[in-house]
């Protein structure tokens, strides 16, 4: 009889590289929630750390899926290792080589998906230790579809889905609102619609997540819901004073002053503007000053740092600053009206990312710790709950560490970001994730927030996207699979099928 004790130690050092994988997923893959809203000034990093925190511990520990039998590593194993003991130790390295790609991925400020990390961790052990019939390449007994062919596909499929309806969207908020002569009071009338369509989604997917996939009960709750909020939202703009001022200035400035030399259209004056001229105005006005602090006060250099982290260098390069400065600008009384409705999103998006990312990178660890406290049975239970607040503590921590540099990433160095366009992407992004729960596609939120973004940068100007960035993205997520299945499987092969010395 086996001694389990001898492999204690694997739950005890998989509990740390657990927690790193969190932080890991945490830098990398919460910044696709409040990347945009930090991008555009909506929140400070400081505010977006506290967020995140509460909704990434909320939605990984009360509705994250604690099923094991559900997530994507036990949906592609065909055939597990012979050994328990192995199966163990093949978890803990899957767990390593996401750890290490995410980290990686990182430093290198590429949004890749932690899921999609662990996946390749999970391969590259099953192939190592049982060969290729140890996956589920394409189709399972209970679907026509499945296996790893699935999971790819919808990890590229969803990205495009969320860019139409975020092109489609915002364009045509630019178009009927946006660009209109009385923006300011055409967008007033028309907000009660906004907070109507946001609510809906909103408590749509919280519903969806409560009742555990009642979409007839979801659905009817959540329009209910949104037809009180438009009700209540109209209200309180008709009775209130205070939110027509700045609008009734914001359209009507002709009315405050005379008209003046410098009153001409400001992208026109930005045009005319030489590149050097748009850089100095773009650091002095706009470099994430409402995020970044300087790191000393008393120091003249227009180097900018972090006020949660190790003093890190803040800048955008040339070209990111061109393109921000030739972006479509709007009325900033205008912008402030989607601020909230960007906030909001963004949350449930972080909501989102805590109850489905977060609980499906702790499915290996949670399947050793199944393992170890009941020998080879290894029964299919739910995760324990202190296993989803420890990953949402380590998720957390990850923000607040490393955060900013996804955040600076999506948030402008892929194209130019503001309330509008963030709040744009974001809803249309969680109606993408509501869309892909429904049709029980195995997405990623980082990749549908990506592919969001993307659409509104398009639907503005499609030479204010970052192309090269954006197919830097696409391999950075074809590299993350393949190394970490490399890594993997590596470690596998070093560790298990090596020489040993064994004592007759």
């Amino acid at each position: 009889m086996r001694d389990w004790d001898c492999y204690r130690w694997i739950t005890i050092f998989g509990g740390f590289v657990a927690v790193a994988l969190a932080c890991a997923a945490g830098a990398n893959d919460v910044a696709a929630s409040f990347g945009t809203s930090i991008g555009s000034g909506a929140l400070s990093m400081t505010q977006a750390t506290m967020m995140a925190s509460l909704m990434e511990f909320i939605g990984a520990t009360v509705m994250g899926d604690r099923n094991l039998d559900s997530m994507q590593f036990n949906l592609i194993l065909r055939e597990r290792p012979p050994d328990a003991g192995l199966f163990m130790w093949g978890l803990f390295i899957a767990i390593i080589a996401a750890t290490v790609c995410l980290a990686f991925a990182t430093y290198l400020e590429l949004p890749v998906s932690s899921t999609l990390a662990v996946i390749g961790g999970i391969i590259g052990m099953a192939l190592t230790a049982r060969g290729l019939q140890a996956i589920y390449w394409n189709g399972r007994p209970v679907r026509n579809i499945g296996g790893v062919l699935e999971i790819i596909l919808s990890w590229f499929l969803a990205p495009l889905i969320a860019a139409v309806a975020s092109f489609l969207f915002f364009g045509f908020t630019k178009m009927i609102f946006l660009r209109t002569e009385h923006a300011g009071k055409r967008i007033l009338q028309f907000m009660p619609v906004y907070y109507g369509l946001t609510v809906m989604v909103l408590i749509f997917f919280v519903i969806y997540k409560v009742s555990r996939g009642h979409f007839r009960l979801s659905g009817i709750l959540a329009t209910l819901l949104a037809f009180v909020s438009r009700f209540l939202s109209s209200v309180l703009i008709a009775v209130s004073e205070e939110p027509t001022q700045p609008i009734a200035i914001a359209i009507a400035p002709e009315k405050e002053a005379p008209p003046g030399p410098h009153d001409h259209s400001t992208q026109q004056q930005e045009q005319d503007m030489s590149p050097e001229e748009m850089i100095k105005q773009f650091n002095q006005l706009r470099v994430l000053d409402t995020v970044y602090e300087g790191e000393d006060e008393g120091n003249a250099s227009p180097d900018v740092s972090v006020s949660l982290s190790v003093p890190q260098k803040i800048d955008y390069d040339r070209d990111v600053i061109v393109r921000h400065a030739l972006a479509e600008k709007f009325d900033d009384k205008v912008e402030e009206l989607f601020s909230f409705l960007q906030v909001l999103t963004a949350c449930v998006a972080s909501f989102a990312h805590g109850s489905n990312d977060v609980a499906a990178i702790m499915g290996p660890y949670a399947a050793v710790v199944q393992i170890f406290n009941h020998r080879p049975d290894v029964p299919n239970r739910d995760i324990d709950v202190w296993i989803l607040a420890m990953a949402g503590i380590g998720v957390s921590l990850g923000f607040a560490l490393f955060g900013w540099k996804l955040s600076r990433c999506l948030g402008g160095r892929l194209t130019f970001m503001t309330p509008s366009r963030g709040y744009s992407a974001q809803l249309c992004a969680l109606a993408t994730i509501l869309f892909a729960s429904r049709t029980e596609l195995p997405i990623s939120t980082t990749h549908v927030v990506v592919g969001a973004i993307v659409g509104v940068g398009a639907a503005d100007n499609i030479k204010n996207v970052n192309w090269k960035l954006v197919m830097a993205f696409v391999m950075a997520w074809i590299a993350t699979l393949v190394s970490a299945c490399g890594i993997a499987a590596a470690l596998y092969s070093f560790t298990v099928f090596s020489p040993a010395y064994t004592v007759a």
